[in-house]
C-alpha cells in the first residue's frame, strides 16, 4: 500500500463528468466512493466494486455522509491491513441544469409554478446542498482526515453566458440564470471553506470547467470555438486530470482558488 493511497468522495459523482473522473481516479489505484441519487457505489483500489444505497439530497441525508466515509475507511484498513488511514477528498459535483427560460412571465398562469418549482430546486441542489457538504466534512477536515474539498463550477458562474451560442429564441437550449447562480455560488463556497478549515491543513478549491466536447452540432462548435483563446472546446479528459490534481497530495499549497478549465475563453 503506498503511501499516498486515498479515498476520493464524489458526491453527484454518477453524471458524465463524475463517471469519468471516477474511472480516471480508480485507474490511479485510489478508492472512490460515489454517493448518488441515480446510484451508489464503492470501488477499492483493485478492481472490487460494492453497490451501496442510492444517496439522495435532502435534509435527512447529510449527517449519515461522515459515518459513510467512516465506514468505507475500515473496509479500506481491513482489505489492505493498512494501519494508517488514507486520506479522504471530498468532490462536490450535484448540480440541476433545468431549461427554464431565462424571462419567467405569465404569472398566475398555469405553468409558471413548475418553473418556478424547478429554480427552487436547483439553488437548493446547487447552493445549500453544497453548503451543507462542506459543513458536514468540519469534524474530519478537523481530525485531518479529509484534506481535500473539490466543488465544481462551470465558467457561467464566471462570466454571463452568451446566449447567442445556444440558439435564437427562449424555447432553445438556453442557459438558466439558476444555473449561473449555483456555479457562482460554488466558488464562492470553495473559498468560505479554504479559509474555515485552513488551519487543519484542508484545501478547498472550485473547478471551472468550459465547454465539453460531445460531438454536439458543428455550427455550435463553431460559434463555441469562436470565443476560445485555443479555438476549440474542452475535453472531459482535460477537465478530469485537472480535478484528479486538486483532489490529490499534490495540489497541498494550492486553496481558496477557482481553476479554469476552458481553452482561455474566461481569461480574454
Amino acid at each position: 500500500m503506498r503511501a499516498d493511497f486515498r479515498l476520493h468522495v464524489l458526491l453527484g459523482g454518477n453524471g458524465f463528468v463524475g463517471s469519468h473522473l471516477s474511472d480516471f481516479l480508480h485507474a490511479k489505484g485510489d478508492a472512490v466512493l460515489v454517493l448518488d441519487s441515480t446510484g451508489s457505489f464503492y470501488s477499492g483500489g483493485n478492481d472490487e466494486r460494492i453497490e451501496l444505497e442510492s444517496f439522495h439530497l435532502d435534509s435527512g441525508s447529510w449527517s449519515s455522509i461522515p459515518n459513510r466515509i467512516t465506514s468505507v475507511l475500515q473496509v479500506i484498513k481491513e482489505a489492505y491491513a493498512f494501519d494508517k488511514r488514507p486520506s479522504v477528498s471530498a468532490c462536490f459535483l450535484a448540480a440541476v441544469d433545468k431549461k427554464v427560460p431565462p424571462v419567467l412571465t405569465g404569472f398566475g398562469e398555469s405553468g409558471i409554478e413548475e418553473n418556478w418549482a424547478q429554480v427552487e430546486n436547483a439553488v437548493s441542489t446547487g447552493v445549500t446542498s453544497a453548503i451543507m457538504f462542506g459543513h458536514v466534512l468540519g469534524q474530519l477536515a478537523a481530525d485531518k482526515v479529509v484534506d481535500r474539498l473539490l466543488f465544481f463550477s462551470s465558467i457561467y458562474g464566471t462570466i454571463a453566458p452568451d446566449q447567442r451560442l445556444y440558439g435564437g429564441t427562449q424555447s432553445d437550449n438556453w442557459k438558466p440564470a439558476h444555473y449561473s447562480a449555483s456555479r457562482a455560488a460554488a466558488q464562492a463556497i470553495a473559498r468560505h471553506f479554504a479559509s474555515l478549515y485552513g488551519e487543519f491543513g484542508c484545501c478547498s478549491n472550485s473547478i471551472v470547467p468550459g465547454g465539453i466536447y460531445l460531438a454536439q452540432d458543428p455550427e455550435f462548435v463553431g460559434r463555441y470555438a469562436d470565443r476560445s483563446m485555443q479555438r476549440r472546446m474542452v475535453s472531459v479528459a482535460e477537465v478530469v486530470s485537472v480535478a484528479a490534481f486538486l483532489l490529490g497530495p499534490e495540489s497541498s499549497g494550492v486553496t481558496g482558488q477557482a481553476i479554469h478549465v476552458d481553452g482561455g475563453l474566461t481569461a480574454w
